[in-house]
């Protein structure tokens, strides 16, 4: 591009930044060049990152007075992986291979400055680069494999010779999220400062020049590769969690990771291109790329208002005394959300405050909570009241009543005569009709469920059930609380069962029909946990409790035949009185017939939702499946699965 020559004059001396591209611009400060990504708000790799960045690398190697060039993102992060907008299209060049061999070759030394997150490509740009320093709060990562491809631009080849073969394989197989101080210690960055990224990288720069420190290639870094061994990797792979072990991307990186070891590095760059190929090709990936744009859809329906969670730290009020009152405090404190805990009673209110104030220290022990300042700081937003015109000034207000109908609502009904206008009203429930909770209501229009699936503190999926009546104000409120609290929200209509339970009720029937059939508990459960689920049908009710899962089984309409028959048939699965969890063997015709049988008899319920108008999108209930039933992601969910299969859905 000839443009690189001219700029080189242009840049000669201090001058304001000039664009390399629409999101690429430099200027030179004393005698570092400095390189600017802008493509808010991840400032994802797109053609015009990539083909910015290698003209600008190209004129500051070629520009005199330069000594050397610092890669840094504007806004909040470095790049944060490929711009999704490209996915499933033809790289257009160059490609982020070619600009990080450029990067490499360059000769005057190339410092990645990073703050916020480098993740996928973007930190295969700061590996290729000379030298990395980054602030305390980034976190760094290679998580392709979650969306069923490799690290494909030297990732898988140079990380193992900055951190060494077993670290590199647990952050790349896994999809491991390292932050800065970690990164430190293995060696994946030289420095972490506190504050003022662009200053320290000045003076990390200037040191650099004045120590006349030769390029660091990690190309040509040996040290950390030598104790690697093929015990080593089969170790590892036969380590993998359960949820990885069937995954094409995950045996890849491996592979890759190897290659690393025993092949040149060019040898090695060839063949991580031709797993990345090989991955993208697969039904795996294009079942783990549906799964995150799924994941992205489902916080926006039809009448999302953004904003609904006003200000930097809204204020959340929660009332009653079930289970979810501690985790769900917590969770919302360290989600950024000031907390208004509310009880008349003065001692179980004590209690309830200091319940939560001790889950957080131990969150902080285990990490959580960064600091001994931030768990002050979350501590400080926790606000306790015995006084229920207090909770007029919350955005929202969620009561954590046990699940029965006449408590919950009584309590929504007495809160309604309290909260402002536009106070969301938010009841917890699993199994009770929102509408008839709302129905109590002064305000039902305020009146949302949320449904937390068991166990709510660790997983991911929460179930936002909507009545007729229901604003979309209150719904947007309650879909923003939902990333704060780092879940995925899906929202429903309010039915017998919302979407996951309904769904998993017509699996497990059928798990229970092939019992009655004469096939033991053991070997359905082993069926469906070799395909990929976390627990088999039988397995999931030991887990949940066995009068939860009848209560899933009879519905609202209380105990029928199938539900009155759970226990009685699972126990005469074996011996012992309870399903076999691990070792069963069975034929895998079998297991093939056992495994469709139940999974379309869920996928046929899911049609049947969508068509009712319970959710907006198919793509719902999967995530619904995947982030709370256990569903293996790369399978992509019930209802995706059943079309990759050549048996119809149709019941």
């Amino acid at each position: 591009m000839s443009e690189g020559t001219a700029l080189g004059t242009q840049l000669a001396a201090p001058a304001p930044e000039t664009s390399f591209s629409s999101t690429v611009a430099a200027r030179i400060d004393a005698n570092i060049g400095f390189i600017y990504i802008d493509n808010p708000p991840v400032n994802a790799l797109s053609h015009s990152v990539r083909s910015g960045l290698s003209a600008a690398v190209r004129t500051f190697s070629d520009a005199p007075g330069v000594q050397a060039i610092i890669v840094i993102g504007k806004g909040q992060t470095f790049p944060a992986g490929a711009d999704i907008r490209e996915f499933g299209r033809p790289i257009e060049e160059p490609a982020l291979n070619a600009v990080n061999l450029s990067i490499e070759a360059c000769r005057k030394p190339v410092i990645a400055a990073i703050h916020g997150t480098a993740l996928g490509g973007g930190l295969e740009i700061a590996l290729a680069c000379h030298f990395r320093i980054a602030l305390a709060s980034a976190r760094l990562g290679l998580p392709e494999v979650k969306l069923g491809v490799i690290p494909g631009a030297g990732g898988t080849q140079r990380l193992p010779r900055l951190i060494g073969i077993e670290q590199a394989l647990r952050a790349i197989a896994t999809s491991r999220i390292l932050d800065a101080a970690e990164a430190l210690q293995l060696g994946l960055v030289d420095a972490i400062v506190a504050d003022d990224l662009h200053a320290h990288a000045i003076r990390f720069a200037q040191q650099v020049i004045a120590e006349g420190r030769p390029l660091r290639l990690v190309r040509d870094l040996q040290d950390k590769l030598a104790p690697a061994s093929a015990g080593v990797f089969d170790e590892f792979e036969s380590n993998l969690p359960a949820r990885l072990r069937n995954r094409l991307a995950a045996t890849r990186a491996i592979r890759s990771v190897r290659n690393a070891a025993a092949l040149p590095f060019d040898e090695g760059l060839r063949k991580e291109r031709e797993y990345v190929e090989e991955c993208k090709a697969s039904p795996q990936s294009a079942a783990l790329q549906y799964v995150f744009f799924a994941e992205r859809a489902a916080f926006k329906f039809d009448g999302y208002i953004a904003g609904a969670l006003a200000g930097p730290e809204p204020l959340v009020g929660i009332a009653g005394a079930g289970a979810l009152r501690t985790p769900l405090a917590a969770a919302l404190l360290i989600g950024g959300c000031r907390v208004l805990l509310f009880d008349q009673n003065a001692r179980a209110l004590s209690d309830a405050s200091s319940a939560i104030v001790e889950r957080l220290e131990r969150l902080s022990s285990k990490g959580r909570i960064a600091s001994r300042q931030e768990l002050q700081s979350l501590t400080a937003a926790l606000e306790v009241t015995s006084e229920a015109a207090s909770l007029r000034h919350c955005t929202a207000v969620i009561e954590v009543e046990p699940d029965m109908l006449s408590s919950k609502s009584a309590i929504v009904g007495a809160l309604s005569a309290l909260v402002g206008e536009k106070t969301a009203l938010i009841t917890t429930t699993a199994l009770l009709s929102v509408d008839e909770i709302a129905a109590a209501s002064r305000r039902p229009a305020n009146v949302v469920g949320m449904h937390f699936f068991i166990p709510a503190s660790t997983m991911r999926q929460v179930e936002i059930v909507r009545t007729d009546r229901s604003s979309n104000l209150a719904a947007s409120i309650a879909v923003e609380l939902s990333r704060r609290l780092e879940k995925i929200p899906v929202v429903s209509r309010d039915c017998d069962g919302f979407v996951g339970d309904r769904t998993l009720r017509a699996y497990l029937k059928e798990a229970i029909a092939i019992l009655e059939e004469g096939v033991p508990a053991a070997h359905i459960d082993a069926a469906l946990r070799d395909f990929g689920m976390a627990h088999g049908p039988f397995e999931l009710c030991d887990f949940i409790g066995l009068d939860l899962a009848q209560r899933i089984l009879d519905g609202r309409s209380g105990p029928g035949e199938t539900g009155t028959k759970l226990i009685d048939l699972q126990r005469a699965g074996t011996p012992d009185g309870m399903p076999a969890h691990a070792g069963t063997s069975i034929p895998k015709i079998l297991a093939a017939a056992i495994v469709e049988r139940c999974l379309l008899a869920a996928a046929a319920e899911a049609k049947r939702l969508v068509a009712e108008g319970i959710v907006s999108r198919p793509s719902d209930v999967d995530i619904v499946w995947v982030n709370g039933l256990g569903f293996p992601e790369h399978c992509g969910g019930p209802l995706f699965w059943a079309t990759q299969t050549t048996a119809s859905v149709q019941r």
